[in-house]
């Protein structure tokens, strides 16, 4: 049986049958047989059901399609997985965004990353690597993570559907700095010119804003994006105050 798919968007397609997950929660069912559960997701991506379900209160499941897409990576690059926030049934008549976000970021998955481990790592490969190891291993961890498990199938689609760019990528990428960390300052960024922004990081605390070699890994992780996306670019570092530096990025078409 061959099985209908569905074009959503331009190059984003799915399978007009959909694999649910709730089945496979810890709190949907009894036990869940882990093997047997990833081998299922196999047989069903081979059978042409390529496009998983998951929510936020499916317990497990994500981890689950995590685990196959490692066990199954050919197979993994054929999936499209969709989920959803369900809130409370009872809230929805007064639920609000803020009420979101607060729930989102209240979620026992979700933890802050601590600024001296940060700090310390830079540090440590800086000691053991140099200068020029930590710069290349920040570039090249900003890659192995866009091409990861994880951020892969976001990116590859946002390229694909929205035309993702160096410009795009650079704008997206200081929303999830107050997601990830906390009381360490804010960053912003603004276009200044064709192919060149600048990346503003303001009210860094003493951690960050004194220690020049976590500055160096930071100048990395942004010129990572230039080779991810395969184009010559340079990234100048300048310090507007105590507590505040900019970093002017410019690449080529």
């Amino acid at each position: 049986m061959t099985i209908e798919r569905y074009e959503i968007l331009p190059g984003y397609g799915i399978s007009r049958i959909l694999k649910g997950g709730w089945h496979l929660s810890d709190g949907h069912g009894g036990e869940v047989e882990k093997t047997r559960a990833i081998e299922d997701m196999a047989a069903f991506v081979e059978a042409g059901i390529t496009s998983f379900d998951c929510a936020d209160h499916y317990a497990g499941v994500e981890e689950l399609i995590g685990d196959f897409r490692r066990a199954y990576p050919e197979l993994a690059r054929k999936i499209q997985i969709h989920t959803k926030y369900v809130p409370d049934w009872d809230a929805l008549p007064t639920l609000t965004r803020a009420d979101t976000v607060r729930i989102i970021e209240t979620s026992p998955r979700t933890a802050w990353l601590p600024m001296a481990l940060d700090v310390e790592l830079n540090l440590a490969v800086h000691k053991v690597a140099g200068a020029a190891g930590l710069t290349a291993l920040n570039r090249q961890a900003l890659q192995n993570a866009f091409r990861g498990p994880l951020l892969h199938p976001l990116v590859e689609g946002a390229k694909r559907l929205f035309g993702l760019s160096p410009a795009a990528l650079l704008h997206l990428a200081t929303r999830p700095h107050g997601a990830i960390t906390r009381d360490a300052g804010t960053m912003r960024a603004e276009k200044v010119g064709h192919n060149e922004y600048m990346l503003f990081h303001e009210d860094m605390p003493p951690l960050y804003a004194d220690n020049e070699t976590y500055l160096l890994g930071f100048v990395a992780i942004v010129e990572g994006v230039f080779a991810f996306f395969e184009c010559t670019g340079e990234v100048d570092l300048e310090r507007m105050s105590p507590t505040a530096i900019r970093l002017r990025s410019r690449w080529d078409d």
